[in-house]
């Protein structure tokens, strides 16, 4: 895989000591929130041969949260909207507007968003800036 093989999208903010392993690609829709210390790994090994590889992209849709900690395993799709909990290991695709939570993670509810999509959900992060504010 090479750097045409990762994109990121616009507002997108990537907290302190976030792990991107991109050696499968990675594609963060625009206006994703990654928390500390998150990881995502896009590689994996064999476990009868362990110096074979195997590389499978991680695509985040538009508005993902993404909160500290949390794990997302080679070729996990996170639909738009979708929710991570803290310290979740993600290990199936995610559906759109669901926030999982556990290790595995496995959905807890549908979204409680009143309604609003997108840029109505105000990520404070993203709005104006306020991340830089105090």
């Amino acid at each position: 895989m090479n750097v045409s093989d990762t994109l990121v999208g616009d507002d997108v903010f990537i907290n302190r000591n976030a792990f991107l392993d991109s050696k499968g690609g990675i594609e963060i829709g625009n206006s994703v929130g990654l928390g500390e210390r998150v990881m995502i790994f896009t590689h994996s090994h064999s476990e009868s041969v362990r110096s074979e590889r195997t590389c499978a992209k991680v695509v985040t849709g538009d508005f993902v949260k993404v909160y500290g900690e949390a794990m997302i395993l080679p070729g996990i799709t996170l639909g738009e909207q979708s929710i991570v909990a803290a310290k979740s290991m993600v290990t199936k695709d995610v559906e759109p507007d669901t926030f999982v939570a556990g290790v595995p993670a496995k959905p807890v509810r549908d979204l409680r968003t009143e309604g609003r999509t997108g840029a109505e959900l105000d990520h404070i992060w993203l709005a104006d800036g306020a991340f830089q504010h105090e």
